[in-house]
């Protein structure tokens, strides 16, 4: 039951924190204040990167501890859920962000399918996924 909850937050969470603003957008300015907003909320290519080769230098110290059974100290252990945490919450951005323009796209232009909204449901899926992979290796990783 652990992972349909957590599945269920990981839904939420990314709706609220990448879906709602491009919902907003599109709701007050239409298409031109959603081409803007997908644009700015969007992280760059080296924001991702390093993002996540901190997050998993940050995941491999946090399980070679679990290995060898020593906890870090407190403050070396929030810092570290604070690190792995951070590449969590921009990939609930894409997440939310990518699924909610498919879901857009459906409803107000299905008729001019293009690879790109295939491209940006099969990203956001991968998103999502890793969003719910990531929640539970932490939580096993603290147990």
């Amino acid at each position: 039951m652990h992972i349909w909850r957590t599945i269920g937050h990981e839904i939420v969470s990314s709706f609220v924190v990448g879906g709602l603003p491009i919902l907003v957008a599109y709701w007050w300015g239409g298409v031109p204040l959603l081409n803007q907003a997908a644009t700015s909320m969007l992280p760059g290519h080296y924001l991702l990167w390093y993002s996540l080769s901190v997050s998993v230098l940050a995941a491999a110290i946090m399980y070679a501890a679990k290995r060898i059974k020593c906890r870090p100290p407190r403050p070396m252990d929030n810092l570290l859920h604070d690190i792995v945490g951070s590449l969590q919450g921009i990939f609930r951005l894409v997440a939310g962000f990518l699924l909610t323009f498919c879901v857009l796209w459906w409803f107000s232009d299905r008729a001019s399918i293009n690879v790109n909204i295939v491209l940006f449901a099969v990203y956001g899926c991968v998103s999502f996924a890793y969003t719910v992979l990531y929640s539970l290796g932490v939580a096993w990783l603290d147990s």
